[in-house]
């Protein structure tokens, strides 16, 4: 009997081509906004750090209190903690004078979770963080390099930058083990078309064409922006060198 080969046909044939495409037509695209083809953002220029918390009471405190000196405004919806981490969020946001906002909606999946975070912020740029990562607040890897650096950027354009890192936290469940470098946190300029994608999955931010994307290695300034996991800051308090959180001009 004849057994017939079955070949398995993928519609991109040439993903890096492709891909390089699309990196070539949005960095075209990218300009429309400073020929007034794109209406510039008309936020307030500003951080607005977006978290999605989860039982992170051990971490929830020295997270918020390491990002303060950047943020303009922390907006924080909690996923139905049960452990004390919106009490403490709470008991944060009283001292915070209007710095913290705060929400409860433990019935929206994560994506729509981020979504509900997204469209409660107020400023131009939005940085999303987690309830278990901390900055560095002093020496060279101050996160202020990093708040300095962002609002100097154009305020005509709009930007998504991808925050690289390398994972020492063991935590190999949000490690693709086909990337070597860890990306979980984005800074973007706010529109409201931007939104996160793949609610069964790990969300994703998509943005408009007319966005330029920063990365780290090839766009990358320098490691002056690098902030840790609080779990690796007990482990090595150089560990933030590892870091590429890098935004290039």
């Amino acid at each position: 009997m004849h057994h017939k080969e079955i070949i398995s046909v993928r519609a991109n044939q040439h993903p890096h081509k492709i891909n390089h495409l699309s990196r070539f037509l949005r960095k075209i695209t990218s300009f429309a906004p400073l020929f007034n083809l794109v209406k510039p953002s008309e936020r307030p220029q500003g951080i607005s750090i977006m978290m999605r918390v989860k039982d992170e009471r051990d971490w929830i405190g020295p997270s918020i209190e390491s990002i303060k000196p950047i943020a303009d405004e922390i907006v924080v919806v909690d996923n139905g903690s049960k452990d004390g981490s919106y009490e403490i969020v709470q008991e944060l946001a009283a001292e915070g004078k209007g710095l913290i906002k705060h929400w409860q909606r433990p019935d929206l999946n994560h994506c729509d979770l981020s979504n509900f975070a997204h469209e409660q912020t107020s400023f131009r740029w939005i940085l999303r963080w987690d309830g278990d990562m901390v900055a560095h607040t002093s020496g060279k890897y101050n996160i202020l390099n990093l708040r300095n650096r962002i609002l100097s950027l154009s305020a005509q354009r709009y930007y998504l930058i991808y925050l690289r890192h390398i994972n020492l936290s063991g935590d190999l469940s949000h490690q693709d083990p086909k990337e070597q470098f860890h990306i979980e946190e984005y800074i973007h300029t706010f529109s409201s078309k931007a939104r996160y994608i793949h609610p069964k999955r790990f969300e994703a931010i998509k943005v408009p064409r007319y966005y330029k994307v920063l990365r780290g290695g090839r766009d990358c300034l320098d490691r002056q922006q690098g902030f840790i996991s609080g779990k690796v800051l007990l482990v090595h308090d150089h560990a933030a060198a590892c870091f590429c959180d890098c935004v290039s001009k």
